[in-house]
């Protein structure tokens, strides 16, 4: 169940944002992913040269008849031109006074300015971030990436992609903590991230969503109408499960090239035979991990807890406030 008040969030961290920043507001943004998505960056060929330009976070489909998931675009307090959003995606909008929600597919997404132009990057990748995040390399013992990451536009298991491009990337972890069976990195029960967090500021004008898709000829720049405000986006890719489960935590598989099968996740109070049989066979975890180690000794930052209790209405698609199926290790991942 959903443990944080994701507008509770964005409130906080556009504060901070706004505080430290010199310019209008406006050009100030929040990106905030939350679900099954998997953080690459990417490593170099044989020729020396980067597999893709950027680091990319990767919105993973779900199954066609099970684990299935509803990866979602959705901008908050949207001051945009909602024609200019359907027409650059290629996808019905739906929009409140408070947000609009578009289905991810096979689009791509950045933030840039109005001039067309990519904000710099990529970001500053802070502690929480590469200790909270599971890293795909280390579970599957130097697993690969699918070549089909570095294609322009996404395809197959990929519904959508959005390039890392920023000021700093940052998570926060569930409250919960879990496990992997069998314990692949050596890291036992432990604390796992929740959401992770893009934010910056564009040097010039305000901050914009620029789309590539099947319907545009390049990037194609999300109009603003009147921008007083931080642009204020979450990616979402949940599913409609019901109860709390580990186990859509293979679909990372689809992107992820190995020979060692994914591990299980068991939450540490988990109360089945095989998850606490496999707790008292977990090694403990070496004390002197350096920054080079998968995870090194994790600075805690535990997500905000919930203003009001998730509302999903199981029959609505889409329907806000509600991964029911979220559990700690069944979140956001990276690679390598």
């Amino acid at each position: 169940m959903r443990r944080l008040s994701i507008a509770f969030l964005l409130g906080l961290l556009m504060a901070s944002v706004c505080a430290e920043a010199q310019q209008a507001p406006q050009a100030d943004f929040t990106v905030i992913f939350d679900g099954i998505i998997l953080h690459a960056f990417p490593i170099k060929d044989s020729n020396g040269k980067l597999i893709f330009p950027n680091p990319r976070a990767f919105v993973i489909e779900g199954g066609a008849f099970s684990k299935r998931h509803y990866p979602t675009l959705i901008i908050k307090k949207p001051d945009i031109d909602v024609a200019s959003l359907r027409d650059a995606t290629g996808q019905p909008v739906s929009c409140t006074p408070e947000e609009c929600r578009v289905p991810i597919i096979r689009y791509a997404m950045r933030i840039g300015t109005d001039d067309g132009n990519a904000v710099s990057g990529p970001p500053t990748v802070d502690k929480t971030f590469k200790t909270l995040t599971p890293h795909m390399s280390c579970i599957t013992k130097g697993g690969g990436i699918q070549g089909i990451v570095t294609h322009d536009l996404p395809e197959g298991p990929i519904a959508g992609f959005f390039e890392l491009l920023g000021n700093s990337l940052n998570a926060c972890a569930f409250v919960d903590k879990a496990f992997f069976v069998p314990d692949s990195d050596n890291e036992g029960v432990r604390y796992f991230s929740d959401l992770v967090t893009l934010s910056g500021t564009v040097s010039n004008g305000p901050a914009v969503l620029q789309i590539r898709s099947y319907s545009t000829t390049g990037w194609k720049t999300v109009a603003r109408i009147n921008a007083t405000t931080p642009l204020q986006i979450i990616v979402e890719n949940h599913s409609h499960a019901t109860q709390p489960t580990s186990t859509h935590f293979s679909l990372n598989s689809k992107l992820i090239v190995t020979a060692v099968p994914l591990p299980v996740v068991c939450a540490n109070d988990a109360a089945d035979a095989f998850c606490q049989n496999a707790k008292k066979q977990l090694t403990p975890r070496p004390p002197d991990q350096s920054e080079d180690a998968c995870f090194p000794v994790q600075p805690l930052k535990i997500c905000e807890p919930p203003l009001a209790p998730p509302v999903m209405p199981m029959m609505t698609r889409n329907a806000p406030g509600g991964n029911l199926e979220a559990m700690a290790g069944c979140a956001n991942s990276q690679w390598p």
